[in-house]
């Protein structure tokens, strides 16, 4: 049985020092961060590609810093539907670029599309509630790229219904663990 191109990239990916994708060295080494200084300047901080782990000891950008750059390929899919399942689109979007961008951009759209119901309650004041939570939206959609198997040729899809909000991230449990470890609640991490 012949090896898939994942499997091949696993296997080559154990032999390298780290073992980590994010480690790895970009094989883009023309980078620029201009999404991720203005990120950093929003907070007080500055730009250091050193103290943000995206080099290695070669003085080489790694994987990480790919990722967060401006030259970054790796896309992102949304689809809003009308109802409950596939049969008919509303729209459908994709997202590019840095993935601090691309959150930003996702929370945006989301938000946009996320509806506001108004319930009377009795009380004076009437209830607003959103259809999905915006603190766990915020949550899932970091965690689908912060967990996601970048060495899979697919991307993170989202997609809205009228009953629901469903993240795809591209993997399944990372090397190492079987689904009864997963279970009992052990851990493994993908993407340091």
């Amino acid at each position: 049985m012949r090896a898939t191109n994942e499997q091949v990239k696993r296997m080559l990916q154990q032999n390298i020092e780290s073992g980590e994708f994010d480690a790895e060295k970009s094989p883009n080494q023309d980078l620029s961060f201009e999404k991720l200084s203005e990120r950093l300047k929003e907070t007080g901080r500055d730009f250091n590609p050193g103290s943000l782990r995206m080099v290695n000891n070669s003085h080489f950008y790694n994987n990480a810093a790919y990722l967060v750059s401006d030259q970054n390929t790796i896309r992102t899919k949304i689809a809003i539907y009308q109802g409950n399942d596939v049969a008919e689109f509303k729209d459908k979007r994709e997202f590019k670029g840095s993935i601090i961008t691309q959150i930003n951009d996702l929370l945006y759209y989301i938000s946009l599309n996320n509806q506001t119901k108004i319930q009377i309650t009795g009380s004076a004041e009437r209830k607003e509630v959103k259809n999905f939570p915006e603190i766990a939206i915020r949550e899932a959609i970091v965690n689908a790229f912060a967990h996601r198997d970048y060495l899979l040729h697919s991307f993170i899809k989202i997609e809205i219904f009228d009953d629901r909000l469903e993240i795809l991230s591209p993997g399944g449990i990372p090397d190492g663990l079987t689904l009864e470890e997963v279970k009992d609640g052990m851990t493994a991490v993908r993407n340091p």
